[in-house]
């Protein structure tokens, strides 16, 4: 069954909505000034899920579009891929590195072909005028 994968990047989250319904939020994900890139993308963007771990050591790694993906804000960097540790630095170069144990999650629930839409905006009414939370 296709989902939908929203990743807002002013609020630093990622939801799953299947049907329209919110299955999980993602909170606290990080992301980088070349994310922004993807807002711009023109026609749709669908996610597809790398096994294992990536040459580079990353874990859960869901492919968006080249090198962007989501993947755990851990890795396995050295070189026998067996010293977990946390990756450094507040910002990603573009990937939406989503919190370790959570990331696990996210990678289980979604599926090749999910699509992907970002944005950058406050929500917005009907009318178009800007909602306060």
């Amino acid at each position: 069954m296709a989902q939908e994968i929203r990743v807002d990047l002013k609020k630093s989250t990622v939801k799953v909505l299947r049907d329209g319904k919110l299955v999980r939020e993602f909170d606290n994900v990080v992301t980088g000034p070349h994310t922004t890139q993807l807002l711009h993308h023109k026609g749709p963007l669908h996610i597809h899920k790398i096994k294992g771990i990536t040459p580079k050591g990353l874990i859960n790694f869901v492919q968006i579009l080249g090198n962007f993906g989501f993947h755990s804000d851990h890795w396995k960097h050295d070189r026998n891929h067996s010293h977990l540790t946390k990756i450094p630095g507040e910002h990603s170069h573009g990937c939406i590195r989503i919190p370790h144990d959570e990331s696990k999650r996210f990678y289980e629930i979604v599926n090749d072909g999910d699509s992907v839409t970002f944005s950058d905006e406050q929500e917005s009414s009907s009318d178009g005028s800007a909602l306060s939370k």
